[in-house]
């Protein structure tokens, strides 16, 4: 989870005067550090949002892009694939249980296709065994539903940072394998003058 163990799920209170709707939620604890305000998060960042419950779904998009976010959202597994296939995101944001195919078949196309983009699976599931299988299908972080949306935010934060870091690692190799060719290129001119 978000609080630095793999897989810990998050905790979240609902606002006990409007318990009928599952979007009034407030964080878990007043201590916590506060969230950045809108608009100052890097807008360069990609998000997939993929569920199959349309008020949350509508709802997280409003909030991310109200974060500075680019967020795309589709209900369905299928438009997933279709979406990862066809453009570039940073993150997807997955619901694990889905009618039809889940969000076990989108990690799977992830990893057959290498598509390159980090997973944070949302789920409902309580079961430890389907955050174990997400991680082990490449998840970077299991989320339980409900969920607290500030701890959310900082998972979200925290897995592009990750990404960020492995993004500029691989330039950088590349750069470096780039110099190392130029410099044997060179030697070899160099030995056959």
């Amino acid at each position: 989870g978000c609080d630095g163990r793999p897989g810990a799920g998050i905790a979240m209170k609902r606002d006990p005067a409007s318990s009928a709707d599952p979007l009034s939620i407030w964080p878990a604890t007043t201590s916590r550090r506060q969230i950045d305000p809108p608009g100052t998060r890097k807008a360069s960042h990609r998000l997939l949002l993929v569920d199959d419950e349309p008020r949350l779904l509508q709802s997280l998009k409003a909030l991310l892009k109200s974060h500075g976010y680019q967020a795309s959202a589709v209900d369905t597994a299928r438009g997933a694939m279709e979406l990862l296939d066809s453009e570039e995101f940073d993150l997807a944001l997955l619901d694990l249980q889905m009618p039809g195919l889940g969000g076990n078949a989108v990690m799977d196309h992830i990893k057959n296709r290498h598509i390159d983009v980090a997973v944070i699976v949302l789920s409902g599931e309580s079961d430890i065994d389907a955050a174990i299988g997400a991680l082990r299908r490449g998840a970077d972080d299991f989320v339980r539903k409900p969920y607290a949306l500030p701890d959310l935010l900082r998972c979200i934060e925290r897995s592009l940072q990750r990404r960020d870091l492995l993004v500029e690692n691989r330039r950088i190799a590349q750069r470096l394998d780039l110099a190392r060719l130029q410099d044997q290129a060179a030697r070899s001119v160099a030995s056959g003058l």
